[in-house]
Order: C-alpha cells, then structure tokens, then sequence
C-alpha cells in the first residue's frame, strides 16, 4: 500500500515536470 502510493506521487511528479516543460516550449514559441 505504501509502495502504491509512493508509485502514484512519483507518477504525478514525471506529469507536473512534463506539463511544465510542455509550458515552457509553448512560452519559447510565444516569444521567439
């Protein structure tokens, strides 16, 4: 159970750093 858990912070971790990555592409396209 607490293996699940940590599975599923870690998951939502690699999400957050992905979607701001994906972010701050979208910023560069924006200003360049």
């Amino acid at each position: 159970m607490t293996i699940d858990k940590r599975q599923q912070s870690v998951g939502r971790q690699r999400a957050f750093s992905v979607r701001r990555r994906e972010k701050e592409a979208i910023n560069d396209e924006a200003t360049r």
